[in-house]
């Protein structure tokens, strides 16, 4: 069975979202600045908040944001596929709304919100490419999304493919956090990452917070910019919601299409999209 030309389509089309993520400049076209007013270092300070506040997000949207998911009786179509995320990008402007309004202090509580928010998009987009969302590995397969999004380091300008890079480095960590996932509920999960007495499940949590964060970051650059206000503050977010679930879009799309195809034959169309 061979791929049809949308399908093809569709992998270099991921290729070229995926291996040069850019979120800030999608966030500087939302406010209609120039790259170079949010390219700015932030405090020390303000980066330890940051860290805190992406770490407390991803705990505790680990469990609570997919339990009200309903399973869906048949797969999605190609084209209802793309729409998926609207609803929850509005969502996101109305709480970035008042980040914009509030600056950073907002970020302790509007953080948590929106990437829960989020959490829930990627995962019903994750559904709809027929992922079990059940199995505790594909509820981390959505989390790992927020770690597709970090901007394309030197190390990986070496590599033929960053993201399947990525993939393998985090197929490890996803199998052995899920068998512990497997074996307890939600609430001994949050207990034991507060603990730390869940070392496979906190490296894995750890690993995507540092991804994550820098994209937080540019969030957060992107809303310092002179008045920018909540109507700046809820565009931002509303970029940001429809960044991640373009990852999750892609991710989901080429796991989809590796299922069905053989992972060989996809990886193969995509390397030579990234030559293209």
């Amino acid at each position: 069975m061979n791929l049809s030309d949308q399908e093809i389509q569709f992998i270099k089309q991921a290729a070229r979202f995926l291996e040069r993520p850019g979120f800030l400049i999608q966030a500087a076209n939302a406010i209609g600045k120039p790259l170079e007013l949010v390219q700015r270092n932030l405090p020390e300070s303000l980066q330890k908040k940051i860290s805190a506040a992406t770490q407390k997000a991803l705990a505790k949207t680990l469990d609570v944001s997919i339990a009200t998911l309903k399973p869906k009786s048949e797969p999605l179509q190609w084209d209802q596929l793309t729409r998926q995320g609207h609803f929850h990008s509005a969502a996101t402007a109305v709480t970035g709304a008042a980040s914009g309004f509030f600056g950073p202090l907002a970020l302790a509580v509007e953080l948590p919100i929106t990437t829960g928010i989020m959490f829930r998009s990627i995962a019903n987009i994750a559904q709809g490419f027929g992922e079990d969302l059940s199995e505790p590995a594909t509820r981390l397969e959505c989390l790992q999304v927020f770690a597709l999004g970090s901007p394309q380091s030197r190390d990986d300008d070496e590599m033929e493919s960053a993201y399947f890079t990525h993939r393998i480095a985090f197929n490890a960590m996803i199998k052995n956090a899920s068998i512990f996932l497997a074996q307890h509920s939600t609430k001994e999960v949050l207990a034991a990452i507060e603990k730390g007495s869940a070392p496979f499940l906190i490296r894995l949590l750890g690993r995507i917070a540092a991804e994550f964060e820098v994209v937080v970051a540019e969030k957060i650059l992107a809303e310092a910019v002179p008045v920018i206000g909540a109507l700046g503050g809820a565009a931002i977010n509303s970029a940001f919601t429809d960044y991640f679930n373009r990852t999750a879009y892609f991710h989901f799309g080429l796991r989809y299409l590796e299922r069905k195809y053989g992972a060989e034959e996809v990886e193969k169309i995509y390397l030579q999209a990234i030559k293209e």
